[in-house]
């Protein structure tokens, strides 16, 4: 089998789009907003039955759900801007057993075995290699035959991956 090779560069607005997606996919996501539904409801309840008292339960949930999504989005504008090589022109090319990732100032490569999963999004295929790490690939830059390799390569490396 050949290698592919796809080049990609993230701008700072897709990174905070990509951060802003996984967190709402993750676990943690469905907890921050159920927990802000449950402000807002128990706040709507105890405002119908005491206005004057519950007001600061009701606010509480506003504040909490602007807070923590404005601490996310300094968090993840931080990480973009701090790190020069995730604003750089990437060259990831996959082999059977191996993905080498080749930036303007950095060379790396790892086993496609190590990879955690590989999930994509509307614009983006992410190599994630935990929980919270990951490469985002433009898909704009893949066609079908490429992503069709790219499915068989995870797949025969036992990658867990929802590219399809």
């Amino acid at each position: 089998m050949n290698t592919l090779s796809i080049l990609t560069q993230l701008s700072r607005q897709d990174y905070l789009k990509i951060c802003f997606t996984l967190k709402y996919k993750s676990i943690r996501g469905y907890l921050s907003i159920g927990l802000a539904i449950f402000y807002f409801t128990i706040g709507i309840f105890l405002l119908i039955k005491d206005p004057q008292s519950s007001i600061i339960v009701f606010v509480s949930g506003i504040i909490y759900i602007t807070i923590t999504n404005l601490m996310f989005y300094l968090k993840s504008y931080s990480q973009f801007t701090s790190n020069k090589k995730l604003q750089e022109m990437i060259c990831y090319t996959f082999g059977e057993n191996s993905i080498k990732i080749t930036g303007e100032t950095f060379e790396s490569t790892f086993s496609t075995k190590t990879i955690y999963k590989v999930t994509s999004t509307k614009n983006w295929l992410l190599v994630m290699l935990n929980a919270d790490n990951f490469y985002a690939i433009s898909k704009g830059n893949i066609n079908e035959d490429d992503m069709f390799t790219l499915k068989t390569i995870f797949s025969m490396n036992g990658v867990k991956n929802s590219i399809f």
